[in-house]
């Protein structure tokens, strides 16, 4: 079981959906569980288990909280059209003429294909044993290399990335609001980026994003995070003076930079995409999109969350300044810093 800070029974979702270091089955949506009314009170509770596997008695009613757990069926073998995650959905409240209410609806944001129930059994799985599986049987070397074609298929199987291989995205004036943090062991000064990068990586999992701190004397205080707000963004509040370097693992090979994207929160590109993706559930796939697309250089891109919807452009903020725009849609933009 693991908990993250969550907003909402949606955020709740993508984190279950997003998490790597176990199979999350279930999550439990706890609204402000120590009575309090400030921002960012409520909790998510991912589990492995759910009714199936858990034993009798494990779920209890609480007032304020609801339960769900995935209910999602996939083709053994991979399709254009995926079947996203569902999730049934309990209400769990003291109240004595209702009980459970089992609302059994899928999500804001997600669709799922019904599995027709006449279909041999030996042809579906369920999501939880694809995930666990290393390498399923269906899926060939050439599935599992990143492409246009794939990337539906892929951003649904665990990636780990070796400690070369990681990369950061870039927030400005952003902090992780109830994240624990260490300050770096130098001296503050200018230009400490490069340390702050390479420590984040060297410590592995005690460091998963770093903050640095602009001071008035133009010297950089730096801070290691030992989490990080991944998919869930409301967990980022606004500091100016501040950038937040998250370490992220695409698929796709970056360059040599110290920040393989940078990132600037609630803003879009007004105008035609060269090119748009449905169904992109994670805004690390929507770069990998980016760094892979071969018709056009893909210099920035656009990540809804709400719609799941990853939009590329030749253009930037600089080359188009008059189609970067503020939006009130939970949009984020994206600028490719491994492109000339």
């Amino acid at each position: 079981t693991k908990s993250v800070r969550g907003t909402s029974t949606f955020h709740c979702e993508q984190a279950c959906d997003y998490e790597r270091e176990f199979n999350c089955r279930s999550y439990t949506y706890l609204d402000n569980p120590d009575g309090s009314l400030a921002p960012g009170g409520n909790l998510c509770l991912l589990s492995a288990d759910n009714r199936a596997t858990s034993h009798q008695g494990s779920i209890q009613f609480r007032p304020r909280a609801l339960y769900a757990e995935k209910d999602c069926l996939y083709q053994k073998s991979f399709r254009p059209n995926h079947e996203s995650n569902t999730f049934n959905q309990q209400r769990l409240e003291q109240t004595p003429s209702i009980g459970l209410a089992n609302y059994a609806s899928e999500p804001e944001g997600l669709t799922g294909r019904r599995i027709d129930p006449t279909t041999p059994k030996s042809e579906i799985v369920y999501n939880t044993q694809m995930i666990n599986q290393s390498k399923p049987t269906s899926i060939s070397d050439d599935d599992l290399r990143p492409s246009l074609n794939n990337m539906l298929q892929l951003q649904h199987i665990p990636h780990r990335c070796s400690p070369d291989e990681y990369t950061f995205e870039k927030t400005f004036g952003y902090d992780l609001r109830y994240a624990q943090r260490e300050r770096a062991p130098i001296v503050s000064r200018p230009g400490i980026v490069n340390y702050c990068k390479d420590e984040c990586i060297r410590r592995g999992d005690r460091c998963m994003a770093f903050i640095i701190e602009y001071g008035s004397d133009k010297n950089q205080n730096c801070f290691f995070l030992s989490e990080s707000a991944s998919e869930n963004r409301n967990q980022l509040n606004k500091i100016m003076g501040t950038t937040y370097n998250e370490k992220i693992c695409l698929r796709e090979k970056t360059c040599d930079n110290i920040w393989t994207f940078e990132r600037i929160i609630g803003y879009n590109m007004d105008e035609q995409a060269d090119r748009e993706i449905n169904s992109i559930m994670f805004r690390t796939a929507c770069q990998d999109l980016c760094l892979l697309e071969k018709s056009f250089s893909c210099r920035s891109l656009t990540y809804d969350y709400g719609r799941r919807i990853c939009r590329l452009y030749r253009n930037t903020r600089r080359s188009k300044p008059q189609s970067f725009r503020k939006t009130s849609d939970h949009v984020d933009y994206f600028e490719n810093k491994c492109t000339k």
